[in-house]
């Protein structure tokens, strides 16, 4: 098993697309992640606080992160923010 802490900012602001988590089988990384999801959904995050990190358990070595999938919600994957262990 692989666990992935990646990134994740707004192309443009807006809310935080929580079917997102669904979608990527993920989770806030921490408490202060999951303040700033709750922020975006109320339009009071700062751009510095809009880098949300996220976490994913995944069977395979490499994570399947859908870049194309976020951009259509207006939110990215930031370059080089994706780090994987095996647990």
């Amino acid at each position: 098993m692989y666990r992935t802490t990646f990134a994740v900012t707004p192309l443009k602001g807006g809310y935080f697309p929580l079917d997102m988590l669904r979608y990527e089988a993920a989770f806030p990384a921490s408490e202060t992640d999951s303040g700033r999801i709750e922020r975006s959904m109320h339009g009071s995050g700062k751009a510095d606080e809009l880098v949300i990190r996220l976490e994913k358990f995944h069977p395979e070595k490499t994570p399947r992160l859908n870049d194309d999938r976020w951009r259509s919600f207006g939110w990215t994957i930031a370059i080089g923010s994706a780090r994987t262990e095996k647990q």
